[in-house]
């Protein structure tokens, strides 16, 4: 009989604090109603656990899992982190169906990358500062001067989302110190402050000056289908002209209808982002005195999924069937195969092939039944394929 274990609710990814209790939600149904699929909960290697004597974890009457003092007690645990927790449905003798792999991060809101440094420009020039923290959530970013909230005049400034500050045609009035504050789900930090100063000397003024860039982009990694911004900016005398090329040729930002758009005085911000925009991006500065490139790359990831599934079977005992998955993804996608929820290891009747395409077969020769279907992963991971049920 072909396995009908289907889930209603999945587990989900949860960021929190130290000391929190967490509850992961995990509901299944089977073609009968007069049967509930039994919940047992398990960590992504494959161990059950069993709660007994477990004073954190225990599984509520719906099937829930309920996580109290996450982080507090474990000592590798709070060292790396991550927790990570998967469901199983099952009906005896029927089937099982394996949820996604739910993740439990400790939100965390580490030192700065960057902080904004001091500046001397002269009125019209462009002042960037930047503000880059590596954190979990993402952090709200707001600006002081001089010990103030930075009151933002939307006409000349613009805050990016990487975080950086840009203030356009600087005047005196923008001299003084910035700092970027940066809070986090349970904390907050304030940067070295950056301090602005106008100059505003004839003589300098009047100099010529090539371009010199206050910001470059930076190697940037982004899903496909997100929004993607690369930052750049420049100084010089006279003003220089920001223009982005890919690949050696320049990307035209007229078209109505084109993804590709100027943020701030000279960011590129990609929307909708898919893998053809992989490459290598360069920001070019000039004026009448010289022009000077910045480049970076942008590597485009895809989240796993299946180009061809492995379809239910039936056999006799003792025949030899092939289970085909193909799969596609960047970075290439890992394929686990599972029985009744069970990771399958290979032995002299059974047998992985790995082919093109990331195509994998498995090769099946035993005296056994079940449901066996493949699970793939990469850091954008997606729930399981349906099942394959082996019948005798």
């Amino acid at each position: 009989m072909k396995s009908s274990v289907r889930f209603i609710t999945e587990p989900s990814d949860i960021i929190t604090t130290a000391g929190k209790t967490i509850r992961l939600d995990c509901e299944a149904n089977f073609d009968s109603v007069a049967t509930l699929p039994q919940i047992r909960w398990r960590i992504p290697d494959g161990q059950y656990f069993d709660f007994i004597g477990d004073t954190r974890r225990s599984i509520l009457k719906n099937g829930s899992l309920l996580i109290k003092n996450v982080f507090n007690n474990d000592e590798k645990d709070i060292s790396e982190g991550l927790e990570a927790y998967q469901c199983v449905a099952f009906v005896d003798n029927i089937g099982s169906a394996v949820s996604r792999i739910a993740t439990i991060t400790l939100a965390r809101l580490s030192p700065f990358e960057k902080q904004p440094t001091d500046l001397r420009l002269f009125p019209g020039q462009t002042a960037h500062f930047s503000c880059v923290i590596n954190s979990q959530p993402l952090p709200k970013i707001t600006w002081f001067k001089d010990h103030s909230p930075l009151v933002i005049d939307r006409t000349r400034m613009t805050i990016f989302p990487s975080g950086a500050l840009e203030i356009d045609y600087v005047q005196k009035e923008d001299n003084g110190a910035y700092r970027c504050n940066v809070t986090g789900l349970d904390r907050h930090r304030l940067s070295d402050p950056g301090v602005l100063t106008i100059v505003e000397n004839e003589d300098i003024i009047k100099r010529l000056k090539a371009p010199e860039f206050v910001a470059k982009p930076q190697p940037t990694i982004a899903l496909e289908g997100s929004i993607v911004t690369l930052d750049c900016a420049a100084v010089g005398n006279p003003r220089p002209q920001i223009s982005w090329l890919k690949g050696g040729t320049l990307i035209d930002m007229a078209y109505l209808d084109s993804r590709f758009s100027i943020i701030g005085t000279g960011g590129l911000q990609i929307t909708q982002v898919n893998k053809n925009d992989d490459g290598n991006y360069i920001c070019r500065a000039e004026n009448h005195e010289d022009s000077t490139d910045a480049s970076a790359t942008l590597e485009v990831h895809v989240k796993p999924q299946f180009i061809r599934k492995p379809k239910d079977t039936m056999v006799l005992e003792k025949e030899d069937i092939i289970l085909e998955c193909e799969v596609a993804g960047k970075p290439p996608p890992r394929v686990t195969w599972l029985k009744n929820g069970d990771r399958i290891k290979q032995d002299e009747y059974l047998q992985f092939c790995s082919g093109f395409n990331s195509e994998v077969t498995i090769a099946w020769w035993c005296q056994d039944s079940g449901a066996s279907w493949p699970v793939i992963t990469n850091p954008h991971n997606l729930p399981p394929s349906p099942t394959i049920s082996l019948d005798n």
